[in-house]
């Protein structure tokens, strides 16, 4: 029954209570494979790679030789640039036999550099292939592609889509994020336009925020402010936001996490391990990160969800709910989260940018962890926001005023941090002044942290890693200059933000 609900409530889209039903149901049998499996395709769906891949392989010993089993591993392993054990999985009894698995057994022999084997199972499955299923296996392997960093092979998948259904909108949402637009594209363009004007409305969305994305990249600000205003309005019909519930939640963590209050709450651990890099999305915490992640005793584990998971339960009995054990519990738990990106590492760094919400809990179970606040110009910060097709739990930013009250609420909160963590753990960087001076900016960082300078932290972008935030295509480029003083070109269109410029650095 717990399993059922799980699937009940990701049907519902409530996925950190679904997790809870499925882990439920696993306490009362260890051995439940359907279990394992709904919590794998939840952790899988929900980008959570390294967790996937522990579920699946839990419910590939109770199930071997199950292809969807397989097949699910194969393309958690691929996003996670564990690319052995992916070829590995698809070679595996029936997984890579269909034309669906041979696509994804081209693709991952051709991120290997197998170019040749690749192309005989690319040309054998397109063969025999039928169009819908080269369509969808062609979607999914170049979406995989984008996060992977491999853009060309990514436009090649997805032109491939296209190719076949040149009617459908998601191929060419995809495919804004996999290129750069130029006035050369006008006639892919035009037909994007066309399909958006024919579309349903419950399907639009996606394609508007790429529209928007393609203006851009074309130098038309203008029209491209209009697909992006299309695209959240779109959203916000379906998505109502209450500001005064955050305004009351703001107002309860200033009051509770006092200095005093941090000098008698339980702590979890004295482990030095995590570095939590936290700020609004947008602001440069992907940057950082990768930055970060670059040294020889830093891996990146990249945005971690468990601090919002953990409070939904910890918080409905708070204060009394959090107890010395509570605090060892939290501690363990996520350091077994954080180890499954690295087992060794002297470091690693979680950048979930909603982890500033949750400071004076982290804090208080984890006193030796540093935390770095990335801070970015506000427009520029809440214009890259809203110009990003998240997820609908991002209810605060599918329109401008709604965004700008949010922001209010951000800045108070980390007002508060500021004053209230001990400097030694609490360090702040601006983002503009990181992309005028990488190196000066990444020495004061390396030595906040404790670590000896080394070069190659300043080759940020040539790491092999997939990307799973809306920095995707700017981490893979050495530090750029272009997002700086971006809201002047859509300025116009801002009036609700300009109140924001009294935080401007």
């Amino acid at each position: 029954l717990h399993n059922y609900l799980g699937q009940v409530l990701v049907a519902k889209k409530e996925y950190a209570v679904a997790e809870g039903e499925f882990v439920r149901a696993l306490q009362l049998d260890e051995n439940y494979l359907e279990a394992w499996f709904n919590a794998g395709k939840l952790f899988f769906q929900r980008i959570r790679n390294a967790e996937a891949i522990q579920a699946l392989s839990r419910a590939q010993v109770l199930a071997p030789g199950d292809p969807e089993i397989e097949q699910m591993l194969a393309k958690a392993y691929f996003l996670e640039g564990r690319l052995p054990e992916a070829e590995t999985e698809l070679r595996r009894g029936v997984a890579g036999t269909s034309v669906t698995g041979r696509l994804w057994l081209a693709a991952v022999l051709h991120a290997q550099g197998k170019d040749d084997v690749a192309g005989v199972h690319e040309t054998e499955a397109l063969a025999e292939g039928k169009p819908e299923e080269v369509f969808g296996a062609s979607l999914a392997i170049g979406g995989a592609q984008v996060h992977a960093g491999d853009l060309k092979a990514a436009e090649i998948s997805l032109m491939r889509a296209i190719s076949i259904h040149p009617e459908m909108p998601r191929p060419y949402a995809e495919l804004a994020q996999a290129r750069k637009f130029t006035p050369e594209d006008a006639p892919l363009v035009a037909t994007m336009e066309t399909i958006l004007e024919k579309a349903p409305e419950d399907i639009k969305r996606p394609l508007e925020f790429a529209l928007g994305k393609v203006y851009t990249d074309m130098g038309d600000y203008d029209r491209s402010f209009e697909h992006y205003r299309a695209g959240n309005d779109l959203a916000r019909r379906q998505v109502p936001y209450n500001i005064g519930r955050l305004f009351d939640e703001v107002e309860r963590k200033i009051a509770y996490f006092t200095k005093e209050r941090f000098a008698t709450m339980p702590h979890g651990s004295d482990s030095d391990v995590p570095i939590l890099i936290v700020g609004t999305p947008r602001s440069g915490t992907t940057l950082t990160e990768s930055i970060i992640s670059s040294h020889s005793q830093v891996a990146g584990a990249g945005e971690m969800t468990f601090w919002g998971a953990a409070m939904s339960h910890v918080q409905p009995g708070f204060p009394a709910s959090y107890t010395p054990e509570i605090a060892k519990q939290l501690a363990h738990e996520y350091m077994l989260f954080m180890r499954q990106s690295s087992a060794t590492s002297a470091h690693i760094t979680d950048k979930m940018p909603g982890n500033f919400s949750y400071l004076g809990m982290i804090h208080a179970v984890f006193p030796n962890a540093k935390i770095i606040h990335t801070k970015r110009h506000p427009i520029d910060a809440c214009l890259s926001i809203y110009f990003q097709n998240f997820s609908d739990e991002h209810e605060y930013k599918w329109d401008l005023d709604s965004l700008a009250a949010w922001y209010e609420q951000y800045q108070r909160l980390m007002a508060h941090w500021r004053s209230v963590l001990p400097p030694e753990i609490f360090y702040e960087i601006q983002y503009e002044d990181l992309v005028e001076d990488q190196e000066g900016e990444s020495r004061k960082l390396m030595k906040f942290l404790g670590l000896e300078w080394e070069d190659g932290v300043l080759e940020f972008h040539k790491q092999e890693r997939a990307i799973f935030t809306a920095s995707k295509w700017q981490v893979r480029q050495p530090v750029y200059k272009t997002s700086k003083d971006r809201w002047r070109r859509y300025e116009k269109h801002l009036e609700p933000l300009m109140a924001l410029l009294k935080y401007a650095p």
